[in-house]
């Protein structure tokens, strides 16, 4: 048992306009959450040129029809040819910002990957220098543990160290 939205089943339909153009772009938000998305989609024109069905023969009879794709083009009026101007010049501001873009992408990954290379070294150098630091640590401590050690220890070789030929005289305090 899921909730109700997950359970609901809402059909997606395709407008009879849009049945008769090859093709059709469909962007669904029915699974929106919280979370920031990305979304990703590209646009492929599928017909089967060879052997069309019949929704695909009608598309490309609409194709073919269409007088700004075949000989008619020259014929077509002004208000169309500065509309394709319109629509080329803003296809060709959008390239530039795309390859701006990409050009920016490049650069963020030079620099994470620059970024990376100095993090992997940095944590060689810190590494090996926490290393050093614990061993010296441990060796300190275990000198330190002889030291407190022989304070206790009359035959040991720390304690004659620290009280030399004053260790004869504590024996008789003793």
């Amino acid at each position: 048992m899921g909730s109700s939205i997950l359970q609901e089943q809402t059909a997606i339909s395709v407008p009879k306009y849009f049945r008769l153009m090859p093709y059709a772009i469909c962007l669904d938000n029915r699974k929106a959450s919280y979370a920031y998305k990305n979304v990703y989609f590209s646009v492929d024109a599928n017909l089967n040129w060879d052997n069309p069905s019949e929704l695909e023969r009608q598309a490309i009879e609409t194709l073919r029809n269409n007088p700004l794709v075949n000989s008619q083009a020259q014929a077509a009026s002004a208000e169309h040819a500065e509309n394709i101007n319109k629509l080329m010049a803003q296809l060709d501001i959008l390239f530039g910002r795309l390859r701006r873009i990409e050009h920016m992408q490049q650069r963020s990954s030079n620099f994470d990957s620059a970024d990376k290379s100095l993090m992997e070294g940095n944590l060689e150098r810190i590494m090996t220098g926490s290393l050093f630091q614990v061993v010296l640590m441990i060796a300190v401590a275990t000198v330190q543990v002889g030291l407190i050690r022989s304070l206790f220890d009359q035959q040991s070789y720390f304690y004659k160290i620290w009280f030399g030929n004053r260790s004869r005289n504590l024996n008789a305090r003793c």
